[in-house]
Order: structure tokens, then sequence, then C-alpha cells
């Protein structure tokens, strides 16, 4: 068996650092085999099975790559990696290998616990392979394509310049390859044992994870459920979905091309993000939506903004519309037939992207064998403390139906490892910002005024435009704003949102606000850089009270 060098990452090259054993010498799974200095920290390579060390193809000092040879070892035929009649005992096991996932295996043992954690795909879930970051991949470069075409504003003169959706797409497959390599690695670092396989519980202490032809049961004193979530697909979208003709948003990020026309169903975030995506790289979009407005959860005027924006860049959007049937043409093309107010259109577009939403992902499970309980949506009950109905089983992310969020399964994993290491505190899912990565940005944290209003909290509303931004005039973005909300007698800051340049980073100071419960006088009496995008929150907190500066009322 060849034992190699995994993923390097960083700039400075890998170094073998110390050697622990001879050649000949015989080692149990687990065991240290060496030490190796990264541009990342020290990385433990151990034996991966029982066996006797018959080479060791590395020296101390030696630089080493990834996928090089360090050592072979013959496996001895009592392994108990390859043993299905050995138990896997853990303090902490974990399903799915996803941002709730790794990130509370890595934090579970820096606290000290050993961790195991099951993954049936690829490390990093949904959000590194086909969601959050390939995504923003494809958005970046059609962004780019999109400015450079305006460049004329900037005074300069393109002549030339084509979008190739073939290297576009290979970026983005390089950027998650390299992501889910360091995912690997951090993993590796940190003695978290990976099993590649499907999880199923077997009991309240018991889990069966299924690698191929072979099976391992894993007992644990705790365990996390971050199986996270799947695309729900329409009724009427069935039938060709699978097809070149209709697609869900990850077939659309393994598409490899971009289309000259799409029908896309659903203006939520993933809708909205695609159809300035797609727009960007010149396709003709519609929009296609039941609710009565976009991006349904939102603040009002952040729907308003993105609404308007997405007219200007030529997406027709048609709200309060509902979609009957779908129908392939004779030259390959899809008919999208829908209905509003009273009267019936069709779209007639290359393809269709079903954009519907998503629903947790309990498939295979076998909660029942646990006594886990399940909401009538599907989802995974969960406590305040991330506790599912069964002392010491937890479930984070999507799988849970609160907060459909790759920052806010993180942090509710990191919460879950808090409580079991006796530090609990509730996740307090208020104060989690989202952002929608259209064309321009759009993020919210806290309450909004639909919110304040409904609850009768007394607030006070204050809007700073970027278009009175020196710094929003340099970039050419001046579409947008901010807007923060106080409460009228304590003068804590509820909520705010961002819609314009920077917003995604913007919202991060606002957040800090929110669960800090600072008040309008410490954020302007926060001193904010010449000339950036932040100086609208001071702005925005300066309105609150005496009101802006740099903006006429």
């Amino acid at each position: 068996m060849d034992i190699k060098m995994g993923p390097v990452m960083g700039k400075a090259p890998a170094v073998v650092g110390t050697i622990e054993i001879q050649p000949g010498q015989r080692v149990a799974a687990g065991q240290l085999l060496a030490q190796v200095e990264t541009g990342k920290g020290n990385r433990p390579i151990k034996a991966p099975a029982d066996g006797i060390i018959d080479t060791i193809l590395c020296a101390e000092g030696e630089q080493v790559i990834s996928g090089q040879t360090l050592f072979i070892l013959t496996e001895s035929s009592g392994s108990q990696e390859n043993d299905e009649n050995t138990v896997l005992k853990t303090d902490l096991f974990i399903i799915g290998g996803g941002p709730g996932g790794y990130v509370a295996a890595l934090y579970a043992s820096k606290s000290g616990m050993s961790v195991v954690l099951a993954e049936k795909e690829l490390l990093g879930g949904t959000c590194l392979n086909c969601g959050c970051i390939p995504t923003k991949a494809l958005i970046q470069s059609a962004q780019l394509f999109r400015q450079i075409r305006l460049a004329g504003a900037f005074g300069i003169s393109v002549t030339d310049a084509s979008l190739i959706p073939e290297q576009v797409f290979r970026r983005k497959e390089d950027i998650c390859s390299d992501l889910r390599d360091g995912v690997a690695s951090l993993l590796e670092s940190a003695n978290v044992t990976v099993l590649n396989g499907t999880a199923s519980f077997t009991g309240k202490t018991h889990c069966l994870v299924r690698m191929g032809e072979k099976t391992r049961t894993v007992e644990f004193k705790n365990a996390i459920i971050a199986s996270g979530s799947q695309p729900s697909l329409p009724p009427f979208a069935r039938a060709l979905h699978n097809s070149s003709l209709v697609m869900d948003s990850r077939q659309a990020l393994d598409a490899g091309t971009f289309p000259g026309s799409v029908t896309i169903i659903g203006a939520g975030v993933i809708g909205m993000e695609f159809a300035f995506l797609y727009r960007s790289a010149g396709a003709a979009v519609y929009v296609i939506e039941f609710q009565p407005r976009i991006l349904g959860n939102t603040d009002d005027d952040i729907a308003s903004v993105i609404l308007d924006e997405a007219r200007k860049q030529s997406i027709s959007v048609y709200t309060g519309a509902k979609v009957t049937d779908i129908r392939r043409t004779v030259s390959g093309q899809a008919v999208v037939t829908f209905e509003q107010n009273g009267a019936s259109y069709t779209a007639v577009t290359d393809v269709v992207l079903t954009a519907t939403g998503r629903r947790p992902y309990t498939e295979g499970l076998n909660l029942e064998a646990a006594g886990i309980s399940v909401t009538e949506q599907g989802a995974v009950w969960t406590s305040d403390f991330m506790e599912t109905s069964v002392p010491g089983i937890y479930a984070i992310g999507d799988v849970t139906g609160k907060s459909a969020l790759a920052h806010a399964a993180s942090h509710q994993g990191i919460a879950v490892v808090d409580t079991v290491i006796g530090k609990g505190h509730a996740v307090d899912h208020a104060s989690v910002p989202s952002v929608i990565f259209t064309s321009p940005e759009a993020a919210c944290a806290g309450l909004t005024e639909h919110d304040c209003r409904n609850r009768g909290i007394p607030y006070i509303a204050s809007r700073f435009a970027f278009a009175a931004s020196g710094k929003a005039k340099i970039m050419g973005e001046t579409v947008g704003f901010v807007k923060l909300l106080c409460h009228k007698e304590t003068r804590q800051i509820l909520g705010g949102t961002v819609v314009g340049p920077d917003a995604s980073a913007l919202i991060g100071t606002i957040t800090l606000a929110v669960k800090n419960k600072l008040t309008d006088a410490q954020l302007t009496q926060t001193v904010f850089a010449h000339p950036t995008t932040s100086e609208a929150v001071f702005e925005a907190a300066m309105g609150l009270s005496c009101g802006a500066l740099h903006q006429s009322t």
C-alpha cells in the first residue's frame, strides 16, 4: 500500500520534518509515521492500516509534493481499518462534510475531542461543490465581462472582448478543487477520521457507514446531522428534468456553457443570482415568480431596487405568475406556458432553470432507528441549542429548515461543539446576515421594517444613498443605499440593509452592531476610512439622529 503526501496548500514548499519509524517496523492504524511542515502548518502522516513499513521513500529535510509516495506499507490481514466487525469509537460523529459538518469537525478537534466524519460525496458539500463557491466564481467572470463592455465610461477603449465558457467553467472547477483539497488537508491535520460513505443510524449511539462494498460501525458519544438539502423540483418540470432542456442549479453549474436564452422559474435568491449571471454573460433571460414580488423573504426595499435593476438590464420578470406547462419544440427549445392576471403567456428559450427552493435531505439516514423527530416539512427538529429530540444527537444547516445559509451552518456547528464541551449557548438566528450576489449586491441582517411593525417595536429608520458616496461614484456603482434601523427608546441597532457596491462586505459591520446591541451613537463615534463605501454605514447612522452629513434631506 502506497502512503502518499496529501494536498499541499499555501505557497511554501512541504518539507519532511521528522520520521518516526524505521523500515521493517510494524505499525498500527493511525500511528504517526512522520511530520511534514507545510505553508499551513505541521501535518501528521499516519498509517492508514495495520501493517509493516517495507520502504521509506523520503528523508528528513526533503521537499515533497502532493501525491508523492512517502512510505510503502504491507497491510496485515488483521487491519482494523478494513475489519467490518471492528467498532470505531469516537467522541463526536458527524454526518456530512459541508460547511456545517467540516467546520464542526475542525472546531471539535481543536477542543480536544476525537472526531469521525462521514461524507458520501465530496468534502465541502453543496456550498463548495454545487452552490455558493461555484456560483460566485461564474458570477465573478460574467460581471467582469460586463464591466469590460462598460469600460468606455472609465475612459478605456476595449475593441475585442469575448467570454470563453470553457475557460470560465474550468476556472470555476479549479477554484472548487483547490478549496476542496484545502478542506481535506485541514481535516487530516486535525486528526479527523474521514469515512467516504453513506451513514445511517442503527440506534441512539451507533451508525453504520457504507463505503462501497465495505461497512463500518461507528459508536459515538455525540453526533451531528449535517446532511444538507437538495433542489425541490416542481411537478410540471419533472418529466423533462435531467434532459438538456430543464435543469436545476446543480446541473446549471456543470453545464460547461451559457445558454443563449433561458427561462428561470422562481425569483428567490438562487433564481435572481442566476438571472443576473446569465444576463451578464449575454443571454436573454425571463424570470417567472408565483409570489407577488421577487426575493420574498427580504426587505421590501431590496426587492424594489433589484427588480428595477433587473429590468434596466433587460431581464424580463413576471411576478404573480403561475407556470402551467413545459414542452419541447421540434427544434429542441423549451416552451414554458404561464398565467398572469387571468391571461396566458408563453416563453420560448433554449433551456429552463428551476429555482423553486430546496428541501432538507434526510434520505437513507434511518432517523427512526434513533427516534429522531422531523417536522411536517421534513426537516430535522432541533431546539435553540440545535439538539434533536434525542439527547446527544444534534442537527445543523439546511437539514434543520432554520436557515439555508452556509455561514449559518458553520456557526451552528461551532455552537453545538460549545454545548457538548460545556460552553453552551443558544443560536441567535435573528442576527445571521444574508447576502444576494446579484448586480448590484444586496445584504441584510437583523430586523426589517416589516418585522418591527408586526412586532410593535418602536423604531427609527435612516437611509443613505450610494449616489452621495464618493467611493461609489469612483467605482461607477451608485445604485442602492445603506439602511439602518434603531430602537426609538434604547437606540440599539435592530437591523440593517445594504444594496449596492460591497454590500457583501459592509453587512459584516452591521451584523456586528446588531449582535452586540450597539447604539447609533457608538457607530457614529467610530471612524470609517475615506474614501470607502463603508462611510455609507456611518452616514446612515448619523441619519438616525441629526441627519446624514453628505446627503440633503
